[in-house]
């Protein structure tokens, strides 16, 4: 296990994403927030980073730009993903985003593939799991993932022209398996798959997202380095992951 901690600005040839706002949110955990934020900049200058919250920090880095939440004070585990579907147009003026968690963000820089921004939705792959991530028309989805996830602009913007259903634990369309979830990424990559595919959005393929991150070990992602991860197996504190998704230099 390795825990992340020292000079966050380590790297002097920083790999250029201008096309990239790296951005993070939350009401809770903000310290954590900030140093996944800054753990991801050590080796990547991004057009944008922000951290979106209901209050600016005591103490803020002054590479990272602070907005506050768009018609919210606090928000909630519902709300959370609300706005993750919803109201990050209002934070975002670049093509892509790349939006992380404290327990998810870049931890291999140079691993970075420009054929990820061929992909319009990118996050970790999800394992063959009987009876979970099916879409309404009977398909097991294998790529979603929102604690580490790459997102073309229009994500963001299909909300805002095509009515995608927040509520799909209720009748038999939505495969919910009655698990009361409202996960933003279930919500994306599976449930409204379809009205974003619509829109001609491409979600990449397994071995691509492996290549991008990993959450759970699945045949893709084995003997791949990531460029980053989202809640490797099991870590100690919200700035530990397991030493052997980070290569060595």
């Amino acid at each position: 296990m390795l825990c992340l901690r020292g000079n966050m600005n380590i790297s002097k040839n920083k790999l250029k994403l201008p096309q990239i706002t790296l951005l993070a949110l939350g009401s809770t955990k903000i310290h954590e927030n900030l140093n996944a934020l800054e753990y991801s900049m050590r080796g990547v200058e991004f057009g944008s980073v922000k951290f979106i919250s209901h209050e600016k920090p005591v103490v803020m880095p002054s590479d990272i730009t602070f907005e506050k939440y768009v018609g919210y004070e606090s928000i909630s585990y519902k709300e959370f993903s609300f706005y993750c579907i919803h109201k990050l147009i209002e934070h975002v003026d670049t093509e892509y985003m790349l939006m992380i968690h404290p327990d998810g963000f870049v931890i291999n820089p140079d691993k970075w593939d420009n054929e990820f921004l061929d992909w319009d939705y990118l996050g970790a792959p999800w394992p063959l799991t009987p009876n979970a991530y099916i879409d309404p028309f009977g398909k097991q989805q294998r790529v979603g993932n929102g604690g580490f996830t790459l997102r073309h602009r229009k994500i963001l913007e299909i909300p805002q022209i095509e009515e995608i259903p927040f509520e799909v634990n209720i009748g038999t369309f939505y495969k919910h398996m009655n698990a009361g979830a409202y996960n933003e990424d279930g919500n994306i990559c599976v449930h409204n798959r379809h009205l974003f595919e619509k829109h001609g959005v491409k979600f990449a393929p397994p071995d691509v997202a492996a290549r991008f991150s990993q959450e759970i070990p699945v045949s893709e992602t084995e003997g791949i380095t990531p460029f980053g991860f989202h809640r490797y197996l099991k870590y100690d504190s919200p700035m530990c992951v397991n030493e052997h998704l980070i290569k060595r230099i």
